[in-house]
């Protein structure tokens, strides 16, 4: 019809005579897409002007490129509004994870999933480290210059040596079982064994999860004493508050108690 109107010179006095039989022809449209345009063509309401658009398949590379452009700054948008709305909600760490796997480098993404499959390194606990600056009489100050250096090259092997600290604290007994004057520190020896029961029941929970409660109760702790004493130490020029005996730092005597076995002994001999 188109056509025809321009061919009339848009004048209707000229279009109706000359296209008669050409209107009075009743024409069915089986295609529902076909009448579904040719009712939006005669909508003046939603007539769209200007070039017809093009499905992506059918359309140049170009406008392909501009096209995938348009998506790439709409799922931007969306990026960032997720973004904000995390933050909104209190969730700053993850506002900030996402920023950086969104706007980062592009393989950031992969590092982020790669450090979440990735098992960590192990690190010492509180007692092994605690262990080992006894072992290597390792002072504070030289177990803080190894922990800093691991830390520099962004290892968290080492725990801070306030977690050592109060590892080295639960090794003592209670203080209330322990006796320190200017000239000697003693600790009940009831006391001494039930601490270095509970010590051992701790470390070895995973053990003791396959034994009965019968056997837990009824284990017998087998240790072995000894003496011993040292001469030679430094001696400082303070005097004891009670010298009627001669007392000094020169020599230390001392007695030390080592756990051996902690067993179960059942009726007939078997030991667990």
């Amino acid at each position: 019809m188109r056509t025809k109107w321009q061919k009339a010179r848009r004048t209707e006095a000229v279009f109706l005579p000359k296209n008669t039989d050409w209107l009075s022809t009743f024409v069915v449209f089986e295609n529902n897409e076909v009448g579904n345009s040719i009712e939006k063509e005669e909508s003046p309401a939603v007539r769209v002007r200007g070039r017809p658009t093009k499905s992506f398949e059918n359309s140049g590379e170009r406008t392909k490129r501009r096209e995938i452009g348009n998506i790439r700054n709409q799922s931007r948008t969306e990026e960032l509004a997720t973004q904000m709305n995390i933050r909104a909600e209190g969730k700053l760490d993850a506002a900030k994870v996402m920023q950086d796997v969104t706007v980062g480098s592009p393989t950031s993404a992969l590092k982020c999933r790669q450090s979440l499959r990735t098992v960590s390194a192990d690190c010492y606990s509180d007692d092994a480290a605690l262990s080992l600056m006894i072992e290597y009489h390792m002072s504070k100050h030289m177990y803080q210059g190894i922990r800093s250096g691991a830390l520099a090259l962004n290892s968290k092997i080492y725990p801070s040596y306030k977690c050592v600290l109060q590892a080295k604290k639960k090794c003592y007994s209670p203080k209330d079982d322990i006796t320190i004057t200017e000239s000697r520190a003693e600790v009940k020896l009831q006391a001494l064994l039930d601490h270095t029961a509970n010590r051992i029941l701790s470390v070895q929970e995973d053990v003791l999860t396959c034994l009965s409660s019968d056997k837990i109760s009824e284990m017998n702790l087998i240790c072995k004493w000894g003496c011993d004493w040292t001469s030679g130490q430094s001696t400082f020029k303070q005097k004891f508050s009670n010298d009627d005996r001669g007392k000094s730092d020169a020599t230390i005597f001392f007695t030390s108690l080592v756990p051996l076995q902690l067993m179960f002994v059942d009726e007939v001999n078997n030991k667990t």
